[in-house]
This record gives structure tokens, C-alpha cells and sequence, in this order.
């Protein structure tokens, strides 16, 4: 809390005098602020030990903040901080990071920068659209091109990550960690969202050793990733950081999996995905096209949602393999991996769902029939090195092939909730919706989707505004149904 005298913001409020020294404090001079921390900011009972908030300057807010002026401000449970340091006395470690575009176009210091920094600065439009995208910058803590300070930790300390996201409509984030989960909001993910001046507190076991990824998901702030990782070759920087857990503390225990192992069989064939079917919309009664179809290609179908009329979708081939019959799958020395074809499951377009309970491990065998390379990387489960689907140069690119297809459910249950045949135990149907937009923009199929379903496809200009709005399809799809046997 603080009282009207000590706010530190700069607006009509109807104040005067010494109320007035805390709005603005000019350089060279000094100002305490009094903030008593009482019960209705602390902590709820079901709410995290240390509740993340800021402090930031507002004389002009937006200008403050873009000039590096906004810090962490933690409230804590009473007890929980040690009396004399400060520090937390119920985590090995805690990490604060802040996700936002810093945009430096809105720095009190834009004028000295160019000054300083451009080799011909009289030249400098800034009102320049290319000039001013340069001066964006989807930062972690103000740092770009890998450069955030990696924080190190151990397998199995406990460890409290501090986040929050400020700036503008752009700074929407789903931030991902890789290689372990967290508790956040009192829900277990390895995902969270931050939207401009929102604050979270999430609280990590760390239970996986290795070098991992923070990236923010959004496809705009994860796509200059790739240059990235290609040898810096490129001017943009995406919104990524790493974290690294070593082995170092002796006597760490790892409770055996006593469950069962789950196989799975999927493979990924190219297809071509038809996203309005009927050939009109059933809203309006109109026909979608000329010929009554939009159609492309997809990347695979390990799962399969691609747009109407693209060219390359990528549609699944999903098995769930028993039996030893006629095999399905083979490696490429023309060993069976798949089992028999009598009690096959045929997935095509959006299977096979993968199931397990906890302690279950999964085994998946991945069989790319397609004609790019691809790979999968699950969310919500464990995974060593070797099992690390995660980018790297020679590898694949994340937003092309969720965008070309790639993507499916994978669903983890409490102990006992799955009957032998993978259904949940008193339900009677599931249903599995996918809520996005389809940016055929960025499929890997984009040119050949070009080549065949338009009318002259050397005339198209693939950066015109409207053949990049007609590309995007905002879907909401049942993509993965039940898969039906077939023998």
C-alpha cells in the first residue's frame, strides 16, 4: 500500500505541495517512498509463498519502462524471507524474468542512440516502417540473440521463477520451458501466459539435467529463433533464453516407474487437406469458391488440420499396433516395428492420441513417410537428451510445421483413470478441439500450394497484404477423433 503523498505517479489528483514530491524526481536528487506491505496485498492462503508484482517509474510510463526503468517487487508470506539477507529460506533459487518488446523507438534516449550509434545519423527517418521495426526488441530481461545470462541450478533443488510481461497489444506471450514442468497457479504445465503488466509466481522441481530453451511460443516472437540458431546470421532476434541443470547434488532419489509402457506407431505421410469439405460454407449457404473446395498441402498428417485448399498438409498415419500379423511399419533395413495389421487402429487425420497414466513410460517410433524433415517434441512429460525433439540447425523449424500439420494431443492421467482399451473410466465420449489460426503463410508448403491452386501463379506476390490475410484460417476443429479399428 502507499498513501496519495508517496504514489510516484505524475497525473491530476488533485494534490499540492510536498504531496507533489513524490510525481517527479529531477536528476541528481533523491526521494524516500514509504510502502507498508499489509494483508490484503500479501499472499492468499492457496497463492505461492512470494507474490511477483513490479515497481516502475511514471513520469511517462511507456518511456520509462522502453529506457529500462521497471523492476521486481516480491511480497512475501511472513516468515518465508530470512531476517537479515533477504533471501528466501523455502527455495534452493529463485529467478525473476521479465518478456516484453522493448521498443526502443520509445526510449527517452531514441535522439542519443542514432547520435551515437547510426554512422550517418542526419540520414535517419525515424518515422522509417524498416527503421522502426529494428528498434523492437523481443527481449528476456533486455537481452537479445541468446545473450540472456543462463541460470544454473542442480537436479532436485527447488527453484521459484518469477515472471511478468509488460509493453503493449504485441506482448502476448506463452512462455515455454523445456525439459521440466512447474506449478503455476496451483495447476502443473510447462507452459504459461503473460499478457502486458501481468505478474506470476511459478514454482519448479527440477528433475531433468541438460542445457534447456525458455521461448515464448507465439509465432511472430519464436520465428527469429531459427535464424538465430542458424549462426547469428540473422538481424532479428527471437524471444529465447536457456536454463541449465546439472547433476551436482549427491543423493538425489528417483522413484522407479512401476507403470506400464504405452507404444505407439506414427507415422507422417503427405497429404492433401481440404478444409471446407462440402465445398460450402454451412453458415451462410454460399460456395467457398469457384470450385467449391480450398484445398492444399499439408505436411503430414501425424496429425493432420491444414487450410482449405492447400497444397501440402501433412496428414497423419497414426497406428496403435498389436498383433503379429502383416507388418505396417519397418525400419529401413526391412525389420518389423510395428507389430501385425490384424488389431491395427487406422488414424488418418489427427491420430493417434497418446494416453498414459502416471508412471507409465511411452515408447513412440516415428516413421517420417514424408518429404521434409520433421520430428516430435511432447509437452507434459519427462524426456532425456535423446529423446529432445527440440530445434537445432540441421533440424526442423517449429512454426512451419505447426503450421504445415503437425500437431496432436497428448493426454496424462491420474493412476487408475484409463481403462485397457485407453478410454477414461466414466466417460462416455472425449472430444479433442483445436482453437487457432492456420497461417498457410508459413507452411512449408506455401510455394507449391502456389504452384497448384492459383489461377497464374507467377503473378502471385506472396507479401501482398490480402493474399496474406486470405491464408490465415481461424479454425476451431474436432481433428481428433477416435481412431477405429480395422482388421
Amino acid at each position: 500500500m502507499f498513501y496519495i503523498f508517496l504514489e510516484g505517479a505524475l497525473y491530476p489528483d488533485r494534490t499540492s505541495g510536498r504531496n507533489k514530491d513524490d510525481d517527479n524526481v529531477p536528476p541528481g536528487k533523491n526521494y524516500t517512498y514509504v510502502w507498508p506491505v499489509r494483508e490484503e496485498y500479501a499472499p492468499a492462503p492457496a497463492d505461492a509463498n512470494c507474490l511477483t508484482w513490479v515497481y516502475h517509474s511514471h513520469i511517462d510510463a511507456p518511456k520509462d519502462i522502453c529506457s529500462g526503468l521497471i523492476g521486481p517487487l516480491l511480497v512475501c508470506k511472513e516468515g518465508i524471507l530470512h531476517k537479515y539477507s533477504g533471501t528466501r529460506t523455502d527455495v534452493d533459487q529463485e529467478f525473476v524474468i521479465m518478456f516484453a518488446l522493448v521498443d526502443e523507438n520509445q526510449s527517452w534516449y531514441l535522439e542519443e542512440n542514432i547520435r551515437h550509434f547510426c554512422t550517418d545519423p542526419d540520414s535517419v527517418d525515424k518515422e522509417d516502417a524498416v527503421f522502426q521495426r529494428s528498434n523492437k526488441m523481443h527481449a528476456l530481461n533486455g537481452y537479445l540473440f541468446g545473450n540472456f545470462p543462463e541460470p544454473d541450478m542442480c537436479v532436485g533443488e527447488s527453484v521459484s521463477w518469477h515472471l511478468f510481461g509488460m509493453g503493449n497489444e504485441i506482448d502476448i506471450h506463452s512462455i515455454y520451458f523445456y525439459g521440466n514442468t512447474f506449478i503455476s497457479r496451483g495447476h502443473r504445465t510447462d507452459v504459461v501466459n503473460l499478457f502486458p503488466a501481468t505478474f506470476l509466481t511459478t514454482e519448479m522441481i527440477v528433475e531433468n539435467p541438460g542445457k534447456w530453451m525458455i521461448t515464448c511460443q507465439v509465432s511472430d516472437h519464436f520465428q527469429a529463433f531459427i535464424p538465430w540458431l542458424m549462426a547469428f546470421l540473422s538481424s532479428a532476434a527471437g524471444m529465447l533464453g536457456q536454463y541449465n541443470v546439472g547433476n551436482c547434488k549427491s543423493g538425489i532419489f528417483h522413484p522407479k516407474m512401476k507403470g506400464q509402457q504405452r507404444r505407439y506407431f506414427i507415422a507422417a505421410e503427405k497429404i492433401l487437406w481440404d478444409y471446407g469439405p462440402q465445398g460450402y460454407n454451412k453458415f451462410s449457404g454460399l460456395p467457398l469458391n469457384a470450385s467449391g473446395r480450398l484445398q492444399v498441402h499439408s505436411s503430414c498428417c501425424f496429425w493432420c488440420l491444414l487450410p482449405v485448399a492447400k497444397v501440402g498438409s501433412v496428414g497423419c498415419v497414426g497406428f496403435l499396433m498389436e498383433g503379429t500379423s502383416d507388418c505396417v511399419l519397418e525400419d529401413e533395413a526391412g525389420s518389423c516395428l510395428s507389430g501385425g495389421q490384424d488389431h491395427v487402429q487406422w488414424c488418418v487425420l489427427g491420430c493417434p492420441i497418446i494416453k498414459a497414466e502416471v508412471g507409465d513410460t511411452l515408447l513412440v517410433t516415428f516413421a517420417n513417410k514424408a518429404d521434409k524433415v520433421y520430428s516430435i517434441l511432447p509437452h507434459g512429460v519427462i524426456y532425456d537428451k535423446a529423446s529432445d525433439a527440440a530445434p537445432n540447425v540441421d533440424a526442423v523449424e517449429p512454426i512451419k510445421d505447426t503450421s504445415s500439420g503437425l500437431v496432436g494431443p497428448l493426454l496424462v492421467c491420474k493412476k487408475g483413470i484409463l481403462n485397457a482399451d485407453g478410454t477414461q473410466k466414466g466417460i462416455d465420449k472425449e472430444f479433442y478441439l483445436l482453437f487457432t489460426v492456420f497461417d498457410e503463410n508459413l507452411s512449408r508448403y506455401l510455394d507449391e500450394n502456389i504452384q497448384k491452386f492459383t489461377w497464374r501463379p507467377f503473378s502471385v506476390d506472396k507479401d501482398d497484404k490480402e493474399f496474406v490475410k486470405s491464408n490465415r484460417m481461424h479454425g476451431m476443429k474436432n481433428v481428433f477423433p477416435s481412431c477405429k479399428g480395422k482388421s
